[in-house]
């Protein structure tokens, strides 16, 4: 005990030479693991740069296919939507009632007149085909490039 006693201060030095090549040899694994983790870091952004680089490529690709179809497209479907939409739309033979109306009560008045067909302008019938039209190529554009469209 008593050399402990005299010799406190070799005793400190040796304590604080130990402490300090724990500690250096801690900060050095730390350091390369730092190192390891940063080249990884740039090597993940240089492949996600490359891929970016592809993806905006390929968008660039499909929005050019896209649009010169839309574009070669949409004076057909213009021309056309008139004639489909009241293709569609029409009254196709309309039968005759195969029951009498019933007899009610006068305070019950059924109108049997012919009922007006609603056809709306035709420049608004060729803008919602050509709104159809562009959701369908947006919806296409969508599906080649892989975002998820139901």
């Amino acid at each position: 005990m008593s050399f402990l006693l005299l010799n406190w201060k070799l005793i400190v030095i040796g304590v604080l030479v130990a402490a300090t090549g724990l500690m250096t040899n801690l900060y050095v694994g730390k350091r390369d693991e730092l190192i390891a983790f940063t080249a990884q870091v740039k090597q993940a952004g240089e492949a996600q740069k490359v891929e970016t680089q592809k993806r905006e490529v390929q968008f660039k690709e499909t929005l050019k296919v896209i649009k010169d179809q839309y574009e070669t497209t949409i004076p057909e479907i213009r021309a056309n939507a008139v004639t489909n939409y009241l293709a569609a739309h029409s009254v196709r033979n309309p039968s005759p009632r195969s029951r009498p109306v019933p007899k009610t009560s006068r305070s019950v008045q059924v109108d049997d007149s012919a009922k007006l067909e609603c056809v709306p302008d035709g420049a608004f019938i060729e803008n919602a085909a050509e709104d159809a039209l562009k959701l369908e190529a947006w919806q296409e554009w969508a599906r080649l490039n892989g975002v998820p469209v139901e």
